[in-house]
């Protein structure tokens, strides 16, 4: 599925629409250039998951954990954003989320694409001019 978005409501609302197929747990991995829509995307995710928490952006922790309200699920957002390789405890973690069968976003995916499982949704954004932005959505969740 090919989109464009002319504003950060549409990316959330993306998001947002996305969160209703991954209630039982999955991996999204976004890739894009800077300012392309990633977090926007995951602020969408995850208010459709019903976290009520403000998302931000974990470019300096690497990752951040929620709570799925009503549900035994878990919501990981890891940014890959600053690291050149990423060490092998954030990929211990990132790949004990992904059996416990939480959801996990994963911006940046590219830097750790060999570490993801094949069954994923893909989000590609590529940035058009300075309010649009062309997104791609592929793979098993959509």
């Amino acid at each position: 599925m090919q989109l464009t978005s002319n504003d950060p409501q549409t990316t959330r609302n993306l998001g947002s629409k996305l969160a209703g197929k991954l209630m039982s747990g999955g991996v999204v991995a976004l890739e894009g250039g800077l300012g392309g829509g990633k977090t926007v995307f995951v602020k969408g995710l995850a208010k459709g998951l019903g976290i009520k928490a403000p998302i931000l952006s974990p470019s300096f922790t690497i990752y951040r954990s929620y709570k799925v309200p009503g549900s035994d699920k878990r919501f990981h957002h890891f940014d890959f954003y600053r690291l050149d390789r990423p060490d092998e405890e954030v990929l211990g973690e990132l790949a004990e989320y992904i059996e416990a069968g939480d959801i996990v976003a994963v911006e940046w995916a590219e830097k750790v694409r060999k570490f993801l499982p094949r069954k994923l949704t893909l989000v590609k954004f590529e940035v058009t001019d300075l309010h649009s932005r062309n997104i791609e959505i592929k793979g098993a969740y959509t």
